[in-house]
């Protein structure tokens, strides 16, 4: 049974768990449980049983929350008997539902009242599973959306507020030591500036490494150089980009070589795990004087 303590949903969590139930989403086992009013049965949301309607259900994250609530187990989905999530599904739930929703989501607060699951099982399992903090892996996805917003064509006020910066302040301070150049000069693609590359395998994979005199502007994974030098190429296509076989490799061989093996996760999706890696070597090329916010 359920050990963590009921966290009440609200209506923006039922909506989700609702939805969740209908489709019998499995990622979703454990996380809640729902009671039926008419029947007295709470149930799984992957329980093959007909669904109730909507006004019948109540939802739980915990099994003795159910019982306490005058709710008995469902004996063909049998919630006693599963396990709470564990840190590699916790991870891939939250991550998808960051990459569904809006900024105004991706707090830690916002997100472990969506699923009803505490702030430190959250933590401790972005640590375990992909070697970041939460707060590094939204900085990573909120400096994603502003770097695409940017490529759409999206003026850099409007951008940064659509991407979760709190203020033109905290987006230039983020962005310092992970852009090599200004908003306004990635937003017109390096026009101007000497983008500098370097290629190196690192594991079964190829990592390009990209900097202006300024610092380091990108990083690619991928399975070949054309692959990563087209990428390059789209992401700055008005500078004048060059191979590097000095500094900026040396850098990049000494940063891979500090973080060691990294291996795949099964059951995570790759766009999280290429996120985090790249946050991780990012934060391997900065100068020891710097940091890579989160």
């Amino acid at each position: 049974m359920a050990t963590q303590e009921h966290i009440p949903p609200g209506e923006a969590e039922t909506r989700l768990q609702w939805n969740a139930a209908l489709e019998r989403d499995l990622l979703w086992d454990g996380v809640f449980f729902f009671g039926v009013r008419s029947t007295g049965i709470y149930c799984r949301p992957l329980c093959p049983s007909r669904r109730p309607r909507r006004n019948q259900v109540r939802f739980f994250s915990v099994t003795n929350a159910a019982e306490d609530a005058g709710f008995r187990p469902c004996l063909r989905c049998k919630p006693t008997d599963v396990a709470p999530p564990g840190p590699v599904r916790l991870v891939h739930l939250v991550c998808m539902l960051m990459e569904q929703d809006t900024e105004a989501s991706r707090t830690l607060t916002t997100v472990c009242d969506r699923i009803g699951v505490g702030p430190r099982t959250v933590q401790r399992a972005f640590q375990r599973t992909l070697d970041v903090t939460f707060q590094e892996y939204v900085g990573a996805l909120r400096l994603q959306s502003f770097k695409a917003l940017l490529h759409g064509g999206s003026i850099v006020t409007d951008a940064l507020y659509q991407a979760g910066y709190g203020s033109s302040s905290q987006l230039y301070s983020d962005t310092h030591s992970l852009l090599g150049m200004t908003p306004s000069d990635y937003r017109r693609g390096g026009q101007g500036l000497s983008v500098d590359y370097a290629l190196m395998e690192y594991g079964e994979r190829l990592v390009a490494a990209a900097a202006t005199p300024q610092g380091v502007c990108a990083l690619f994974l991928g399975s070949s150089a054309l692959e990563l030098k087209n990428a390059l190429r789209q992401e700055f296509p008005n500078a004048r980009v060059s191979e590097d076989s000095g500094t900026l490799l040396e850098r990049l061989q000494a940063g891979l070589i500090s973080l060691g093996a990294t291996n795949q996760v099964p059951g995570l999706p790759d766009s999280a795990q290429n996120l985090a890696l790249r946050h991780r070597i990012l934060k391997a090329l900065q100068p020891s004087s710097a940091s890579v916010p989160a």
